[in-house]
């Protein structure tokens, strides 16, 4: 599946609705609300806290520390400095908010390259925020994600693709990177 970029894509349903919720002041969109509505009581959230020890924050300090380092959003200001001068090899995602392909694949993508956190990094560019990128790769097509290495793009694909696939193409930017 694959999205044609259009400047002018309206937000998504869950998205606006989202917006709805937290932005609006009616008790649906407050927790005082959501508690008085019965879909939680204190006493669970109260268990539900308690049961996250100092470990459990740690890991996740750690992976949010470790995200930091591997993935980045990128516009026309940093991408010369995160893309085109990395010493290590950068997978790039082009994007949309309002693409649902790219919102399902995304996720996918960032799961797969966190594993290799210092040896591989992923540039996330939203089309919309950063045209001008994604006219000069000759992007058409969201998503679409290349791999670049020392400033010069060496492959890529448009659409989402088997994880199998992906897990190939993130190893051949790997074996470059490591000199194989």
């Amino acid at each position: 599946s694959m999205c044609i970029s259009s400047s002018q894509a309206p937000l998504s349903s869950a998205r606006s609705s989202w917006l709805l919720a937290t932005s609006n002041n009616s008790s649906r969109g407050s927790p005082k609300g959501l508690w008085s509505l019965g879909w939680f009581s204190k006493r669970q959230t109260q268990q539900t806290a308690s049961m996250t020890t100092e470990a459990e924050i740690s890991h996740a300090h750690r992976e949010l520390e470790d995200y930091k380092k591997a993935v980045f959003e990128v516009n026309q200001d940093t991408f010369a400095e995160v893309v085109l001068k990395s010493d290590i090899p950068v997978i790039v995602n082009i994007y949309a908010d309002w693409c649902g392909p790219c919102r399902k694949f995304t996720p996918r993508l960032e799961e797969s390259v966190m594993p290799h956190v210092g040896k591989l990094k992923l540039a996330k560019i939203n089309i919309d925020a950063s045209p001008q990128i994604a006219a000069s790769l000759g992007v058409k097509t969201i998503p679409a994600v290349f791999w670049f290495w020392k400033g010069q793009k060496q492959g890529g694909f448009v659409g989402r693709i088997p994880q199998e696939e992906l897990d190939h193409f993130i190893a051949d930017a790997l074996k470059k990177g490591a000199g194989k």
